[in-house]
C-alpha cells in the first residue's frame, strides 16, 4: 500500500509551525517524512546537481521551511510518504479534488511528450487519475500497459549472427577457431550462423527497463504486472550495452516502427533523459521535471503532429540553431539563437505565392489579459527575445521580392482563468507599409483532449495567416456567370509529377487559405469585384467534377487534360465591396512590383497574365 499521499503545487511550501508541519493548503505532514525532505533538500551538490533547482530552504523563528520550485512530479520519503508537486496552472473550481485531478491529468499529457511519440495514445492508455494513486505509479503503469500490448500483438524478431561450438554443421565453419576448440574432439564444430529469434535491442532494452522498475516501484498491481512481463520474455536478456542499443533502435527499419513510442520511453527511463530522478538516504525515489521545459516540449509535439498530418512539405523543428545573434566576431557567429519551434515554409519559384515561416517561443507563465497597464505581465526580455528572432531569420523567399520576407511570431502561454482569448497583435516596426514585423500572443489550454489541441493550433494558424487575398480573373461574361452562379472560384494545382503549366499554384502552399477574392476582368482591367471566402470551406477537384458542375473551360487552354486538379474556394453569399480607390494593378503593383495592366515583371520569371495572385497582409497596401 502507499503512505499518506501529500499534494502541493508548483512554488508551493512544506513548513514547521507549533502546533505540527503543514502544506500551505493545509495538509498535515508527519514530522519524520518533512524530516528526510529537509535532510534530502541538503543533500551533497555532488550527488545530486539539481537539488538547490528542485527546494529552497530558509528559516524563520526557528521553525523550517521547504518550498517547491518550478519543478513537478512526485517525491516519496522512506518512511513512504508521497509528495506530487503538481503544475500550478489550474486551481480554480473551487474544488480541492477536481483541482487536483485536472493538474495531474495536466501533467501525464504534457509528460507523454517525452516518454512517447504519440500523445493521443498515452492519453487513451490511462490518464484516469484515481484518488491516492501518485504520479509515479501512473507513469509506471502506463509502460506497463505499453510492454503488454507490445506482447499481446507479438514481438519483433530479427536474424541474429551466432557463433556456437555445435555437434552439427550449419553455415559457416569458422576454421581458426574450430581448430582451437576441436583439435581433440572432432565430434564438434564452431560455426557462424543466423538465426531468427527475439534477441534483438529493442526486447533487450524493455527487459532492462523492467528489472529498473522492479526496483522503483512500490505499488503491489505494478509490482505483480512487472513479474509477470518478466516472465514472459525470461528468454530475453537484458541489455549490456544500453546506449548502443537505443542507437540500433533508433536506427532500426520500419518493420520495427511498433517498438519506436516504447522505446523512446524506455530511453527516458534508463537514461533519466528529460527529467531528474533522486534516490538516496532519505529519499526512496523522486521523478521530477522542469515544468517549462514539459511545456515546451508538450506544445512542440503538437505542432509536429500538425504538420506531419496537414502539411509535409512544411519542416518542423525544434530548439532550430541556424542563425546568430551576432554575425561575426573573431572569425564566427556569437549568440546562437534557439527558438523552441521553428516552422521552416517551403520556397516557391511561383512569383506571387507568398508563404511566411513561424517561429514560436513557449513560455510557463500566468498572463492577465485585464492588465493591460502590467503588458499583461508579459516579461519584456520574452520580448526582446522574439524581436531578435525576427530580426535575424528575415530571408529571401521567392525570386520576386527585393526585400526579405518577414517570419510570423508567435508566443504561446498556458491558457488559465485570467488568460483565455489571444491578445491583439504587437507590431514592432513597418517597412514602407507593406510588411512588419508582429507578434501574436496566444493561450494554450491544456485541459484539451488531444483533437481539440490540433483544433487549437488550426486556430492559431488560421489568426496567423487571416489576411491573404486571393486576386484572380474571369475571361468573359459566361465564366463569370459561372462563378456568381455556383459560389465558387477555382484555382489550378501545380501537378505533383510531370509538367504543369505555368500559373498553376503548388499544392504544398494550401496551408495559408485567403480570406479575400479580388476579381478582375482580364480584358478591362478597370472592372473589378470583392468577395468574402470561406476559409473552412475548400475543396480540390478533378476535371470530371468540374464538367458536372458546368465549368466553361477555355478552348484555347489545357482542359483536355484528364489529370488536371483544381483547388474550389467557396465564396460566401454576401458580397464583400469595399469600395476602395485602389484597382487590382495598383494593389500588385504595392505588394510585388509586377504591372499587371502591361504584364511586366522586375525579374525574368514565368508568368501568364491571369494567373491567381496571393498576397499577405493585404490590408496594409490599402492604406
Amino acid at each position: 500500500m502507499f503512505g499518506k499521499l501529500i499534494v502541493i503545487s508548483e512554488f508551493g511550501s512544506i513548513e514547521e509551525r507549533r502546533d505540527g508541519v503543514f502544506t500551505d493548503g493545509g495538509q498535515q505532514l508527519s514530522a519524520k517524512a518533512f524530516d528526510n525532505l529537509w535532510k534530502f533538500s541538503h543533500s551533497d551538490d555532488k550527488n545530486f546537481k539539481d537539488i538547490d533547482k528542485v527546494f529552497k530552504k530558509t528559516m524563520h523563528g526557528g521553525f523550517r521551511k521547504i518550498q517547491a520550485s518550478n519543478y513537478v512530479g512526485t517525491v516519496q520519503t522512506k518512511d513512504g510518504t508521497i509528495i506530487e508537486i503538481l503544475p500550478k496552472i489550474y486551481r480554480n473550481s473551487g474544488q480541492e479534488e477536481t483541482d487536483r485531478n485536472i493538474c495531474r491529468n495536466i501533467f501525464l499529457k504534457m509528460l507523454s511528450s517525452l516518454c512517447s511519440s504519440d500523445a493521443a495514445t498515452f492519453q487513451d492508455a490511462g490518464l484516469q487519475v484515481k484518488k491516492g494513486f501518485p504520479i509515479l505509479e501512473t507513469y509506471i503503469g502506463n509502460y506497463l500497459r505499453e510492454v503488454e500490448m507490445l506482447c499481446q500483438t507479438g514481438l519483433g524478431k530479427n536474424y541474429v549472427r551466432l557463433e556456437e561450438n555445435e555437434r552439427f554443421l550449419k553455415g559457416r565453419l569458422m576454421v581458426p577457431k574450430h581448430f582451437q576448440h576441436n583439435s581433440i574432439d572432432n565430434s564438434r564444430f564452431f560455426i557462424s550462423y543466423d538465426k531468427y529469434q527475439e534477441q534483438i535491442p529493442q526486447n533487450r532494452l524493455i527487459v532492462s527497463t523492467l528489472l529498473r522498475l522492479q526496483h522503483i516501484t512500490t505499488s503491489p498491481r505494478n509490482r505483480a504486472d512487472i513479474n509477470t512481463l518478466l516472465d514472459l520474455l525470461s528468454d530475453i536478456q537484458a541489455s549490456t550495452d544500453i546506449q548502443g542499443d537505443i542507437s540500433k533502435a533508433q536506427h532500426a527499419d520500419r518493420s520495427m516502427e511498433k517498438y519506436t513510442r516504447i522505446i523512446s520511453w524506455s530511453e527516458t527511463i534508463l537514461l533519466g533523459k528529460g527529467f531528474t530522478a533522486f534516490s538516496g538516504d532519505y529519499i526512496n525515489q523522486a521523478l521530477l521535471y522542469p515544468a517549462e521545459k514539459l511545456f515546451e516540449d508538450y506544445v512542440a509535439k503538437l505542432f509536429k503532429d500538425f504538420f506531419r498530418k496537414f502539411s509535409e512539405d512544411f519542416k518542423v523543428h525544434t530548439q532550430h540553431t541556424g542563425y546568430y545573434l551576432v554575425d561575426k566576431h573573431t572569425g564566427s557567429g556569437r549568440f546562437r539563437l534557439r527558438p523552441d519551434i521553428f516552422i521552416e515554409a517551403p520556397l516557391s519559384e511561383y512569383p506571387f505565392y507568398i508563404r511566411q515561416s513561424i517561429i514560436i517561443d513557449t513560455k510557463w507563465k500566468n498572463l492577465d489579459e485585464s492588465r493591460p497597464d502590467k503588458n499583461y505581465f508579459i516579461d519584456i526580455k520574452d520580448m526582446y527575445q522574439l524581436f531578435a528572432y525576427g530580426k535575424k531569420y528575415e530571408k529571401q523567399q521567392g525570386i520576386h521580392l527585393d526585400m526579405p520576407t518577414v517570419p510570423k511570431l508567435v508566443l504561446i502561454y498556458p491558457c488559465s482563468q485570467k488568460f483565455r482569448t489571444h491578445l491583439n497583435d504587437y507590431i514592432f516596426d513597418e517597412i514602407e507599409k507593406k510588411y512588419n514585423l508582429r507578434l501574436m500572443v496566444e493561450p494554450f489550454d491544456l485541459t484539451s483532449d488531444y483533437c481539440g489541441c490540433m483544433r487549437q493550433i488550426g486556430d492559431i494558424l488560421t489568426r496567423a495567416y487571416n489576411e491573404v487575398l486571393l486576386i484572380g480573373c474571369y475571361r468573359n461574361q459566361a465564366h463569370l456567370d459561372w462563378i456568381l452562379t455556383n459560389k465558387l472560384y477555382n484555382v489550378r494545382l501545380k501537378k505533383t509529377e510531370g509538367n504543369s503549366r505555368p500559373g498553376a499554384v503548388e499544392p504544398t502552399g494550401l496551408i495559408i487559405k485567403p480570406s479575400k477574392l479580388l476579381l478582375y476582368n482580364i480584358n478591362d482591367i478597370s472592372e473589378f469585384k470583392w468577395f468574402d471566402l470561406d476559409l473552412c470551406n475548400i475543396e480540390q477537384a478533378d476535371i470530371t467534377q468540374m464538367e458536372k458542375l458546368g465549368y466553361p473551360f477555355n478552348s484555347n487552354s489545357s482542359s483536355a487534360n484528364r489529370d488536371n486538379k483544381y483547388l474550389l474556394y467557396k465564396i460566401i453569399d454576401r458580397s464583400s465591396d469595399l469600395s476602395l480607390n485602389i484597382t487590382p494593378s495598383e494593389l500588385v503593383s504595392r505588394a510585388t512590383g509586377y504591372d499587371l495592366l502591361n504584364g511586366q515583371m522586375p525579374h525574368e520569371t514565368t508568368f501568364i497574365p491571369g494567373s491567381p495572385i496571393y498576397i499577405d497582409k493585404y490590408t496594409e497596401l490599402l492604406d
